[in-house]
């Protein structure tokens, strides 16, 4: 689909999903989405993550995940670079962590088919950074946005480098999931 998060879903619809999705005990779960568009779903998730207290990568990692891309920058190569990033990811919290590790291969796949969607790993990154990285709203200068999404659009388009520590698994109704390895040994 042509420019899927940036075309907004029907307001109606997507207030309705959010509504379906935040029921207990099947929250979306078996879902008919034959009356809804895909735009409708690309909102909602959008919608979903402006809505979290703070963004994927919290305000207090922004200085970490920055430093990772602008140190050294011209004679970095990006294997080192890919490190840095690592280590910045490991020490997130798992929660944080698995969402933002889900949401880079998400936007990888997105940018994979930009030819045919016209989603770029820029655009991309344009449309979800304030979401993923960022600080404080009221701190953040354009040289900042301009940072956070350079450091976005690495990580999208490295992202395979990004599955550190996780292992498939499975959940009790066969679906396949992914679980953090620490969380595994608990």
């Amino acid at each position: 689909m042509e420019n899927i998060f940036y075309q907004s879903g029907s307001a109606k619809n997507v207030f309705e999903l959010q509504g379906i999705f935040d029921m207990p005990d099947r929250y979306g779960k078996g879902l008919d989405w034959s009356q809804y568009l895909v735009h409708d779903a690309a909102s909602l998730v959008l919608r979903y993550l402006k809505t979290l207290p703070e963004p994927v990568i919290p305000f207090d990692c922004y200085s970490l995940f920055i430093a990772c891309l602008s140190r050294d920058a011209a004679t970095k190569d990006t294997m080192t670079s890919i490190a840095e990033f690592q280590d910045c990811v490991i020490n997130l919290s798992p929660l944080n962590r698995q969402l933002l590790l889900y949401l880079l291969d998400l936007l990888a796949v997105f940018a994979s088919k930009s030819q045919i969607n016209h989603m770029t790993s820029s655009r991309l990154v344009a449309v979800f950074q304030p979401s993923l990285l960022s600080k404080e709203p009221q701190s953040m200068t354009a040289e900042d946005h301009e940072l956070a999404a350079s450091v976005m659009v690495f990580m999208v388009e490295n992202q395979d480098h990004f599955l550190i520590g996780l292992t498939g698994t499975t959940t009790g109704d066969g679906a396949n999931d992914v679980t953090d390895s620490n969380e595994q040994a608990m």
